[in-house]
């Protein structure tokens, strides 16, 4: 269960770094 619960925040990271990353390609 908790190594589930490591794998969801993993993921919601992931998505958090690419969002910024989109957002600094758009604005370069």
């Amino acid at each position: 269960r908790r190594k589930r619960l490591h794998k969801l925040c993993l993921v919601r990271a992931l998505k958090e770094y690419v969002d910024r990353t989109a957002s600094f390609r758009r604005s370069n």
